[in-house]
């Protein structure tokens, strides 16, 4: 991701031949990474004729572009995602808002204060390290992460170049950070909230006002959608292919089934290689899900009945507990309003679909599955493509961790809950109650965590360490 960030920066016109980049120990700081991170990317930008890096010598940039070349780039990047800003910058209000409403209760007047003296001299760029460093108050690497890809898709390197005019007018940027901050300290949320609702839906117009003044018009091009990667390249593959196999188990095509197909059936029916498959199904029998047998083939575990004891301190089951919680934390902040909305805006014949799978499941007993057959709905149906977005992704790792459940012993209670929970979605939504739905998953999620937060610590594992996940935390600012 450091490496894209530079390369975004060089094509965007930012850095310039001759400019130096910020020496590596700064790099280090600001995107909270350790030192040989930053010299890695370094060195493939180096590699590809980007910079020139030697020992004991300033990093210099060599990329040169003509002023056609940049125009048709920046033409280029954003004709190709013109239809998906408007919906980014509505999601962006069911996702973000919320988040940075939450991040700002956490600061307190001291910051708050110090805050305030950054203000008077932001500029375009500061707005997003001020976005930057109240999420980080969260202290959740996926929410870093999502920001990240989010403003890598937007054109982030656009909004604070040095060398060309900015589409943000710095007088906005200055009053926006202060009204936020001002709102905080006066603990007026709705005031702070509707601040926030207001940049969210002028940066769209900015933008678009911006292309218009200074980028070329050119032929509509094939469009591209938002996507969101926790993983990139192989890994992101295994990732995939793990939460469809535990889809399938779960809620579709082998729920009811003892076996899993062979390698080769799935390799060819998901599109894989045999060794990524043998690799996802490793992962899947370390957390649980399923168990290779010798001459027999790839039994499936019911949820709640883990194929072996659960080794935790194995670095594929902690890895996936941390981004399991980090997405409940998501999940905590953002529920209530994508869950009204989806309820508002979808359409009688999915309402009914959800309604008979909930029943269905009231009858089964298996009332835990009931929050997967939500989000699938929402990751299916919900009207915003960035929304089901971020929720597949939710989805996806709630999934990860439903192996696990068999681990914990659940409770009673926490059986009552989600039969509660089945209850109450089925007749709110049959009476059209965005609102009672909207109650019922904020009520859920938030006592599932709070059941998961006593089950890690059991087991001797610390909240606080499964929000260490490494990714980059804040925006660069220039020496």
């Amino acid at each position: 991701m450091i490496y894209e960030y530079f390369l975004l920066r060089f094509r965007f016109g930012y850095y310039k031949r001759g400019d130096t980049l910020p020496l590596v120990e700064a790099l280090c700081r600001e995107f909270g990474v350790a030192e040989n991170t930053v010299k890695l990317a370094l060195r493939r930008l180096r590699v590809e004729g980007y910079i020139d890096m030697r020992g004991g010598r300033s990093t210099k940039v060599l990329f040169e572009q003509s002023a056609r070349e940049y125009q048709d780039y920046i033409a280029s990047f954003y004709a190709k995602r013109q239809e998906a800003y408007s919906d980014l910058s509505a999601s962006a209000e069911f996702t973000f808002v919320p988040l940075l409403l939450e991040g700002l209760r956490r600061i307190d007047g001291a910051e708050l204060d110090a805050m305030s003296q950054m203000a008077e001299q932001a500029e375009g760029d500061d707005l997003l390290h001020f976005y930057c460093l109240i999420l980080q108050r969260l202290k959740n690497p996926l929410v870093m992460n999502l920001l990240w890809e989010t403003l890598f898709f937007w054109g982030f390197p656009f909004a604070g170049q040095k060398h060309r005019p900015t589409p943000y007018p710095i007088e906005t940027v200055r009053e926006g950070i202060k009204a936020m901050i001002g709102g905080a300290k006066l603990q007026f949320w709705d005031s702070v909230r509707n601040t926030l609702l207001e940049f969210q839906r002028s940066d769209l117009f900015a933008v678009s006002n911006y292309l218009r003044r200074h980028v070329p018009k050119r032929p509509k091009e094939e469009q591209i959608s938002f996507v969101w990667r926790i993983y990139r390249d192989h890994p992101q593959i295994c990732f995939k292919l793990s939460v469809q196999l535990l889809h399938e188990i779960y809620l579709g095509a082998y729920r009811d089934q003892p076996y899993l197909p062979s390698y080769a059936a799935m390799a060819k029916q998901y599109g894989a290689s045999i060794s990524t498959v043998r690799r996802t199904i490793a992962a899947l029998h370390e957390i649980g899900a399923v168990q290779p047998i010798n001459g027999t083939g790839i039994r499936i575990c019911p949820i709640g009945e883990p194929c072996k004891p659960v080794n935790f301190s194995n670095a594929t089951v902690r890895r996936n507990l941390s981004f399991y919680v980090q997405a409940f934390d998501l999940a905590r902040y953002t529920c209530q309003g994508v869950t009204h909305d989806f309820v508002l805006s979808c359409s009688s014949e999915v309402r009914e679909e959800l309604i008979d799978l909930l029943e269905k499941e009231l009858r089964s007993g298996h009332h835990g599955i009931s929050i997967f057959h939500l989000l699938n709905c929402i990751i299916n149906h919900h009207r915003l493509q960035a929304v089901r977005q971020v929720y597949g992704v939710v989805y996806s790792l709630f999934l990860w961790a439903a192996p696990l459940k068999g681990a914990s012993g659940e409770t009673p209670e926490l059986d009552r809950a989600a039969e509660r929970f089945t209850n109450l979605m089925s007749q709110h939504l049959r009476g059209n109650d965005a609102e009672g739905c909207a109650a019922a998953v904020k009520e859920l999620i938030d006592r599932q965590f709070i059941d998961a937060e006593k089950f890690l610590h059991r087991k001797g594992i610390r909240l606080e360490e499964l929000r260490l996940s490494p990714t980059i935390r804040f925006l660069v600012a220039d020496n």
